[in-house]
């Protein structure tokens, strides 16, 4: 499991106008044996930003694709004194690790 900052080492690009932008971090789950990897996208964002940024939110919510035991998956956008915005990142963020761990067991151990 590797949780990395993204220093502008990846950029996605949204499917309504090709406007691209990076996330602020990508976590890493890799199952040895079996192959399977897992890149899921989070973005936290402060309050005052939050309405600016709505497009990426949207872009990241179209994101969960798997293909050749890969997975992406983007989640919403992260803010911690936005009791709302935290309990929906808070929410799916389990939900996805929840999913993952009954797929592959101690992927997460």
């Amino acid at each position: 499991m590797y949780l990395i900052r993204n220093e502008r080492q990846l950029r996605i690009y949204d499917f309504e106008g090709g406007r691209g932008f990076e996330p602020d971090f990508v976590l890493i789950l890799r199952k040895d044996g079996d192959g399977w990897k897992y890149q899921i996208f989070i973005e936290p964002k402060g309050k005052h930003i939050l309405q600016y940024d709505e497009r990426k939110e949207k872009f990241l919510l179209l994101i969960d694709v798997e293909e050749s035991r890969c997975r992406i998956i983007g989640l919403p956008m992260y803010n911690r004194k936005n009791g709302e915005q935290y309990k929906k990142f808070d929410e799916e963020f389990w939900e996805y690790v929840h999913e993952i761990h009954e797929r592959h067991e101690n992927l997460l151990e």
